[in-house]
């Protein structure tokens, strides 16, 4: 069982640095001036632009898809304590989970996939809202958080965390405690797009754990469904493959076991520069191969 205790003795990777700092920032600025901007000016505030409008995203404003993973709170919400409180406790998530994933699957990949879940959750909003007639403005990057809680789960089945350093918990009953909370929130208050949203976001970590990595959820009732999923999709990757011509030592006119070497190859790698030098595929292939002979022991 791994646990996370050592949380706070982990060097902190320069992107998430970044996220968290652009997410803090985006958020504080755009609450701060929206009204001011708006009543002296007389223009929209950055709130407006930034947050995710689809009546707005079909008037020519395409990347609020993206941008409103930047931004905190309700258009023209002043900075409140529960606002900051809210906030933080997004941006401990990401701090925690985010280092997590970033060590497991790099930082380029763990980018795309943060900003991927988002812009998803974003476009199943954008087209609920058209076949729907809904409306409304969401802001925040709520999806992707859940995103990446759901994932780490998917990485992280029996472990444990120790929250804000005063309890611990696993962390697959933190994250299903967190998305229902988050859940029940957009329906008391009936934010039918907060809630398409997150349901996005969680999905799509799903679908991404159980086709990209092949991981199972940490419940147990789901893994059935997984394993059948899970065996589709490789006979389908199967199909598609081309045959490998087999790999022959001349010396002893035996087939080289492919895999074995790739894994020697890939312990060198990492011995000599160390295991942040995998790119997503080896890192991919390296947990394909692991899991592929424990099935077989």
């Amino acid at each position: 069982m791994r646990s996370y205790y050592q949380t706070q003795n982990r060097k902190t990777p320069s992107l998430l640095k970044r996220l968290i700092l652009i997410t803090a920032l985006t958020s504080i600025f755009s609450s701060l001036f929206e009204i001011f901007i708006h009543e002296v000016f007389r223009i929209v505030g950055p709130q407006t632009l930034l947050s995710l409008n689809p009546l707005l995203v079909a008037k020519g404003l395409i990347y609020q898809p993206l941008s409103y993973l930047f931004v905190y709170g309700q258009i023209g919400e002043q900075i409140t304590f529960s606002w900051l409180i809210g906030l933080l406790i997004l941006l401990y998530f990401l701090w925690v989970v985010g280092g997590d994933l970033i060590e497991r699957v790099g930082a380029k990949q763990f980018l795309l996939f943060y900003l991927g879940s988002g812009v998803f959750s974003g476009t199943m909003v954008c087209l609920s809202a058209y076949i729907f007639g809904l409306s409304g403005t969401i802001a925040g990057p709520g999806a992707s958080i859940l995103a990446i809680l759901v994932l780490w789960s998917m990485f992280n089945t029996d472990s444990k965390l120790f929250v804000f350093y005063v309890f611990s918990v696993k962390v697959k009953w933190l994250v299903a405690i967190t998305i229902g909370l988050f859940l029940l929130t957009t329906l008391n208050a009936y934010d039918i797009l907060y809630f398409i949203s997150y349901v996005s976001g969680v999905l799509f970590a799903w679908v991404y754990g159980l086709f990209v990595w092949q991981l199972q959820s940490p419940f147990k009732i789901f893994n059935p469904l997984e394993k059948v999923l899970i065996k589709m999709s490789g006979k389908i990757t199967s199909f598609f493959k081309r045959k490998e011509s087999k790999i022959i030592d001349i010396r002893t006119g035996e087939e080289i076991n492919d895999d074995d070497r790739f894994m020697d190859e890939m312990l060198e790698k990492i011995t000599k520069k160390g295991k942040a030098s995998l790119t997503f595929f080896e890192r991919l292939r390296m947990q394909r191969i692991s899991k592929r002979k424990n099935r077989t022991k």
